[in-house]
């Protein structure tokens, strides 16, 4: 395939029909088309051969995480990497160079992964979304609080303002701590505040280790997201990596919860940036299932590169 067969246009209303064909195509973990359609989408673009539409990229904000350029790519199984290739230098030579561009993808897809590398972008992270069976699963870790600790659940500790609000400020400090190479927005603890007490979350099911009118770890527990049989394990963490050790008691009690509350499973999610999380993961027997691939590629200076002549 000749490049100059390559033909790169703006997305624009008028070709919504003719991108529904491309719902078929491989699964991306983002729903590009969905993306393309939102209102905080940079650019998009399409590429064809022949007029054959071959593939289609995407960028968007993220205002949770706005010091990165979200994108996302979607591929026709016959479409040649030329294409992509050019789709995301495109992509590229319209994104300010000052942050990275981001984007997610399954482990399973080996062509996405080859181009994205191939293009320049590097792996920062893995995500881990594994399930344990409830129904069989017995608890063998010591469910006793230690000494000198007080287990609440968050709806006790949301009863009483000085400590939710020094457990808001653990959980912020914990997530941007873990998140450094793609940092979070500066928030309001009131927004903070929003996003621990979430619509789905389970808040007897939360628990919060204190010490000395301090929380010192804590575990959040969620309704699931497609089945009613189902809960989630939500943000973690703790005031320092050697009370790290008593998520597995905290995540033990979480079991015990979520099977006495008739839930069939639990499911995780962790990042390999993320040492509470993947602690847990590693203390009790969930079955690994699919696994996301982050990458990173830093934005060039625009006047050192070339694009396609777009349409």
């Amino acid at each position: 395939m000749k490049s100059n067969e390559i033909e790169i246009s703006r997305y624009d209303r008028e070709n919504e029909e003719s991108l529904q064909e491309a719902a078929c195509w491989e699964d991306v973990h983002v729903d590009v088309l969905k993306m393309i359609k939102e209102g905080s989408r940079i650019s998009s673009y399409t590429g064809k051969v022949a007029g054959e539409l071959m593939g289609i990229a995407t960028s968007w904000k993220n205002y949770f995480h706005p010091y990165c350029h979200y994108i996302a790519m979607k591929l026709s199984h016959d479409c040649d990497p030329s294409v992509a290739n050019a789709l995301l230098g495109q992509l590229e030579s319209v994104l300010s160079s000052d942050i990275p561009m981001q984007t997610s993808i399954w482990e399973s897809n080996l062509r996405l992964k080859l181009i994205y590398e191939q293009n320049g972008f590097y792996e920062m992270r893995k995500t881990f979304m594994p399930t344990l069976p409830l129904r069989n699963h017995r608890i063998g870790c010591n469910t006793t609080v230690p000494n000198g600790y007080i287990l609440l659940t968050l709806q006790e500790v949301s009863e009483d303002i000085c400590l939710k609000e020094k457990l808001i400020k653990l959980v912020k400090h914990t997530y941007e701590e873990t998140h450094l190479a793609n940092p979070v927005a500066s928030l309001s603890l009131s927004r903070w505040e929003g996003l621990v007490f979430q619509n789905d979350l389970i808040k007897e099911g939360s628990y919060v280790l204190i010490k000395e009118g301090e929380p010192m770890v804590y575990s959040f527990l969620h309704h699931g997201e497609e089945r009613i049989d189902t809960c989630e394990l939500g943000w973690c963490g703790a005031v320092n990596h050697e009370h790290m050790e008593h998520l597995r008691l905290i995540v033990s009690l979480q079991l015990l919860f979520s099977k006495e509350y008739g839930f069939t499973f639990l499911q995780a999610e962790a990042d390999t940036t993320d040492p509470f999380a993947m602690h847990i993961l590693a203390s009790f027997p969930f079955e690994h299932g699919a696994a996301l691939l982050t990458f990173q590629k830093q934005c060039l200076d625009h006047g050192k590169q070339t694009s396609f002549d777009v349409k």
